[in-house]
C-alpha cells in the first residue's frame, strides 16, 4: 500500500453533536430552562466532561465540574462512581451549597449521585427515582428491571405503581436483552448503569443525570426531599457490599446455610446467580463468587443500618470459616 493511501480513504466523522441534538430532544428542557439549580459534576477524568454542558446550553442551571480534564491514569483511582471515590464531591457539594452532585464514571455509561448536605445517593435509590419520574410525571407505561441483588425498595414501587417487575441475574446484558423484547421503562444494576424507555437499550450515566435534574423540574423540590419522601413512602432501605479476596476460590452450598439470619427465619432462597436468603422481615444476605478471580461478593439489606452491617459481617464470617 502506498504511503498516504489509507490516510486518503479514511474520516474523521464527529458523532458528538448528534448525541447531544439527540439527548437535548429526550430532555424535557422546557420544564428545566428557567430553573437555577446549582449543580456539580464528577466527570472523574473520563470521557462524560462536557456533554452535561453542551446540552444544558441556554439553561438557567448553574453548572459547575470537578476532575473534567482528560487523564489517562484517571487521577491515580479507579473512576468509579462509589461512594469511597467520591469524597470530594460530596464535601464540595455540601460547602457549595449544590442541589444535585452527579458522578460519572471513566467512559459515562454509570451514575451515582450527592444530594445536598453531601448525602451520597447510591444507584440502588437512582434507578427508583427513574422510574417514580417517568412513570409519574412523565406518565410512560413499562416495567422495571433490577438485578437478583437489586434492593426491595424497587419492588415496593413496582408494586404500587401497579408494573410488571423483572429480575435478573448480575449483568447489564440480561437488562439490556429485556428493552429489546419487553415494554420496559428503566432498569438498572447497582453498580450504577441505568437504562431507559425510548432511549437505545443500553447504560447512559449522562440521560440518567439529566432525567434526576428533570424530576426535581417536575416536582419543583430539590433531590434530597424527593428522596426522604420516597423513603417515607417505600421503605428505608441500608444496601452494603463487600469484596473479599481469598487465597482460593470458595463454593458456597445452599445446604451448608442456615435458616436463620440474626435470629430471623429465612423465607425464601434464590440461586440461580450466587445466593441469596430472604428473610421474613425482608433483610436479606447474598453470596456471589466473581467468575475470574478469588473474590466473594457479599451484599446485604436491612432497614435498618446496624442490621445490615451485622449481617454482612454474618456474611464474611460464613466465608471465611
Amino acid at each position: 500500500m502506498k504511503e498516504g493511501a489509507l490516510d486518503a480513504k479514511a474520516a474523521r466523522i464527529d458523532l458528538t453533536a448528534d448525541y447531544v441534538k439527540f439527548i437535548r430532544s429526550y430532555i424535557d428542557l422546557k420544564k428545566i430552562r428557567d430553573k437555577k439549580f446549582k449543580v456539580l459534576v464528577d466527570a472523574m477524568h473520563g470521557s462524560g466532561d462536557s456533554f452535561i454542558l453542551r446540552i444544558l446550553r441556554g439553561t438557567r442551571i448553574r453548572l459547575e465540574f470537578i476532575r473534567n480534564s482528560i487523564n489517562p491514569s484517571f487521577g491515580g483511582s479507579r473512576p468509579e462512581p462509589i461512594e469511597e471515590n467520591l469524597e470530594e464531591l460530596k464535601s464540595r457539594v455540601k460547602k457549595g451549597k449544590f442541589d444535585l452532585g452527579i458522578a460519572l464514571d471513566g467512559d459515562a455509561d454509570r451514575i451515582a449521585a450527592v444530594a445536598p448536605g453531601g448525602a451520597f445517593i447510591h444507584p440502588q435509590k437512582i434507578l427508583a427515582l427513574l422510574a417514580l419520574h417517568l412513570n409519574q410525571d412523565r406518565h410512560w407505561s413499562g416495567g422495571i428491571v433490577k438485578t437478583v441483588c437489586g434492593t426491595t425498595m424497587i419492588d415496593n414501587i413496582a408494586k404500587f405503581l401497579r408494573v410488571k417487575l423483572y429480575e435478573t441475574p448480575v449483568g447489564f446484558k440480561y437488562i439490556s436483552n429485556l428493552m429489546e423484547t419487553e415494554d420496559i421503562l428503566t432498569g438498572g444494576e447497582e453498580a450504577g448503569g441505568m437504562g431507559v424507555k425510548g432511549y437505545i437499550p443500553e447504560r447512559d450515566g449522562t440521560i440518567a443525570g439529566l432525567l434526576l435534574l428533570e424530576m426535581m423540574a417536575y416536582r419543583k423540590k430539590n433531590i434530597l426531599k424527593i428522596l426522604n419522601e420516597t423513603e417515607e413512602q417505600f421503605g428505608r432501605f441500608y444496601y452494603l457490599r463487600s469484596d473479599l479476596k481469598l487465597g482460593k476460590k470458595v463454593e458456597l452450598k445452599k445446604a451448608d446455610l442456615p435458616g436463620e439470619l440474626l435470629g430471623v427465619k429465612v423465607v425464601e432462597v434464590k440461586d440461580y446467580d450466587g445466593l441469596k436468603l430472604i428473610c421474613a422481615d425482608k433483610s436479606w444476605l447474598m453470596f456471589r463468587a466473581s467468575g475470574t478471580e478469588p473474590i466473594m461478593r457479599v451484599y446485604s439489606e436491612a432497614k435498618t443500618l446496624k442490621k445490615s452491617k451485622r449481617l454482612l459481617e454474618l456474611g464474611r464470617a460464613l466465608v471465611n470459616k
